[in-house]
């Protein structure tokens, strides 16, 4: 059986659109199943077959709904704030699109909380936009093809004839496998594609995965056991994709990567098994489909009393040989099944056992992984089960876990009708460990289960039947919720048996393990962003000047429940109490207006509340207070006697004991800040006055802002003038008609000279 499954360490689902109850061995157990896996097959025979899980990353776009409260089936919106006010508004639960994934679900609930579910198993798939339930049926298309309804692989087959009958698409690559002539045209029956007779007695049958596909040959005779194309089954390998054997598995990869990859394969023949109906016996032993007591090995797995055997495969060139071990292939108890699994990596859940303690089960549904197995065989109680199951939690991440989260397993048969102590324990993730018994066995953590419970599911017994078991101790949640501060990514719990040894035993559904929670946001991401005055966050100590009494501080935090307080811590010589704002829109900026604050150095911060949890604090942003200006300006010249047309110089001198000078602004005969000057203390100015008084205002500025008094320095320029002629004089006393030329009017001498530059008498 090739299965060819999609995802990266994901495992196939078995939820798909359509249910029935099936039948189990051991009291004949009703279980909620998925017709397309769970159904009972026809085929017998002996069967060759691969398992392959493909690894393929789905789109995760997504439209978002309009926000009204039309009638709807399943009420969605793309982001939790949409669906947050919409399921408020319409008072209903909203599907949040962007938390979607093939293994989880979250929907935003009236009350305001989220509810989260994470599978062990794929449950869903993308198509066309849309989210829908895996559905593995098959249908013919227009092309000609068929394609199962709704998978999480890209995956078609043929209807027949020439050419590969399943071909696979990942990872930038394809990979195909065909038979080495044509085939009979299929006959389709709901997840299964038969070609009747490609050897004698022999048929090849393709089968629907949720995540891929199997394929397998049901060998009818022990005449056609013997056939040379049976014990080597040759397959025709085609595509561009890359493929190597190695340890007996085998890798198939592109250049995005692994497509698939593969641990060493199994075989195993359909010896019956007598137990009957309610025994205990052999209790962990095969449960695929049908498998009611007695019945017979089937595609979906071995039966409890099924000899199964390694198998080898080959890849050379392009045909790929898988052969089973000789002395199955010559069982009197046909059919014969031959199983190698392929994934990428290990998948969300894994079974480990002590007789085969290097062997990691890591995909595929069929033994060991068609049932979940917890505790030791009836018939051996050395050889023991146990199952771990890793849970997506990315939607958790940071999260504050509200109500009362759990671990829930379908549990569809156990062994003493007294009941079977099962518990719950914390693992590594499958994820970074080699899913095998010895690969986890130093993986179970806090030295015990964080709960123990009784699991009843015996058919058989009075009462009983197939049920849910629900793991919901207050240590459960005490460790979801520390994962979710952790903010990781995935979180694995394990089941195991409360005494391992005698024969106590239980099985579990693993298409219905599931962990459930309810949340609300915690705030996250303060920002201290300015002080007005001052400017942004001054992360550096001492941080800017402000000259006011009262400045603001603005910040910010964000909370995914909508709202959220902004809390300063402000210190300095003045300390004031934390201050809580009112509620405020997630992300947008709040200001506080600080008390009247003393001269002196400080520091704040901001973090946010929505009044359960705090965030932390941000780093400290600084700023200084001075309110008091510098000194009055000292105003000297230091020019000569102010003369028109000559330059005048001015010295300003100031201090500021605080946060020290910056500049002078002055004004020139006009009382007003016009002109700048920058200076430590003293700093001189030069300019042409006019003629007449001059006044120069002058403040002294440091540097948080504040102005110094006023000063006014005035001083008066005087005016040179040529001398007008106004008569002459004989130096004997006679007045003399001849003027004088160049006579000047000293202003300061008050006396005239003629141009001899001797002097005259002083007019009177």
């Amino acid at each position: 059986m090739i299965v060819l499954t999609h995802g990266v360490g994901v495992e196939p689902s078995v939820a798909c659109a359509e249910h029935s109850l099936i039948t189990l061995p051991h009291g004949g157990l009703a279980v909620p199943s998925t017709l397309s896996v769970w159904r009972t097959s026809t085929v017998v025979g002996a069967l060759l077959a691969s398992l392959l899980h493909v690894v393929w990353q789905p789109d995760r776009a997504a439209a978002e709904q309009p926000d009204s409260c039309a009638v709807r089936v399943s009420p969605t919106a793309e982001s939790e704030r949409a669906a947050q006010a919409l399921a408020g508004s319409c008072d209903t639960s909203v599907e949040v699109l962007a938390a979607a994934t093939e293994t989880t679900k979250v929907f935003a609930q009236p009350s305001g909380d989220f509810t989260f579910e994470a599978w062990a198993e794929p449950r869903w798939t993308k198509r066309n936009g849309s989210w829908r339930q895996i559905d593995t049926m098959l249908a013919v298309g227009a092309d000609g093809l068929v394609r199962p309804v709704a998978s999480t692989a890209d995956v078609v087959f043929s209807t027949g004839g020439v050419g590969p009958f399943a071909t696979m698409t990942g990872a930038g690559t394809t990979f195909s496998l065909g038979w080495p002539s044509p085939l009979p045209a299929g006959v389709i029956d709901r997840d299964t594609i038969t070609y009747p007779n490609v050897l004698p007695d022999v048929d090849l049958v393709v089968r629907a995965e949720k995540s891929g596909f199997a394929h397998l040959l049901v060998v009818k005779t022990a005449a056609a056991a013997k056939n040379p194309a049976v014990r080597e089954t040759r397959y025709v390998v085609g595509g561009s994709a890359d493929v190597a054997t190695g340890s007996g598995g085998v890798v198939i990869s592109g250049p995005d990567g692994v497509l698939a990859a593969a641990p060493p394969a199994l075989a195993w023949d359909s010896a019956p098994s007598p137990v009957a109906s309610g025994a205990r016996r052999s209790g962990l032993g095969s449960s695929s489909d049908a498998r009611a007591p007695g019945a017979r090995s089937s595609v979906r797995g071995p039966a409890e009393t099924a000899a199964v055997t390694p198998v080898s495969v080959r890849v050379e060139d392009t045909t790929m040989t898988v052969a089973a071990a000789p002395e199955l292939l010559a069982s009197d108890h046909f059919p014969i099944f031959i199983d190698p699994a392929y994934d990428k990596k290990p998948s969300r859940w894994a079974p480990v056992n002590d007789s085969n303690p290097g062997t990691a089960w890591t995909s595929g549904s069929a033994w060991p992984r068609e049932i979940v197995r917890v505790g030791s065989n009836w018939d051996d109680y050395g050889d023991i089960w146990r199952s771990h199951f890793q849970f997506d939690t990315t939607a958790l991440a940071g999260k504050r876990i509200t109500g009362t989260p759990s671990v829930d397993a379908y549990a569809v048969h156990s062994g003493d009708c007294a009941g079977e102590s099962v518990g719950l324990w914390q693992t590594g993730n499958l994820s970074s460990y080699t899913n095998s018994w010895d690969g986890m066995a130093g993986r179970w953590m806090h030295g015990g289960a964080l709960q123990t419970k009784s699991v009843k599911a015996n058919g058989g017994c009075s009462g009983q039947s197939a049920n849910w078991v629900a793991f919901n101790a207050a240590a459960i949640r005490e460790k979801i919720q520390d994962n979710a501060d952790d903010g990781l990514s995935a979180m694995t719990f394990g089941l195991r048996m409360g005494t391992e040894s005698g024969g106590r035993w239980a099985k579990f559904d693993p298409s219905n393990v599931k962990m459930v929670a309810s949340y609300q946001h915690k705030p996250t991401s303060p920002v201290a962003i300015r002080t007005a005055p001052g400017g942004s966050c001054s992360k550096t100590s001492p941080g800017p000047w402000v000259n006011v009494a009262t400045p603001t501080l603005y910040g910010k935090a964000s909370d995914g429940d909508g709202s959220v307080k902004v809390v300063f811590d402000l210190n300095g010589p003045t300390s004031p109490a934390e201050h809580f704002s009112a509620w405020t829109t997630s992300g947008e900026e709040r200001g506080w207006a600080t008390p009247t604050l003393a001269e002196g150095d400080y520091n704040w911060r901001v973090r946010g509340t929505d009044e359960t949890d705090p965030t932390g604090w941000t780093g400290l942003c600084y700023f200084r207070v001075d309110r008091t200006g510098p000194t009055t300006p000292i105003v000297t010249r230091t020019s000569g006697t102010p003369t028109v047309g000559q330059p005048v110089t001015l010295s300003f001198t100031s201090s500021d004991a605080r946060s020290g000078m910056k500049q002078f602004a002055y004004g020139i005969g006009v009382d007003a800040k016009q002109t700048f000057a920058a200076s430590t203390g003293t700093t001189s100015i030069t300019f042409t006055p006019e003629a007449g008084r001059t006044v120069v205002y002058v403040w002294a500025q440091d540097n948080a802002g504040n102005y110094s008094a006023r000063a006014a320095f005035n001083f008066f320029t005087g005016r040179i003038t040529e001398a007008q002629n106004q008569g002459a004089w004989r130096l004997d006393g006679t007045a003399s008609t001849t003027l004088v030329r160049a006579v000047t009017w000293c202003s300061a001498a008050g006396s005239l000279t003629d141009q001899t530059g001797r002097g005259a008498r002083t007019p009177r």
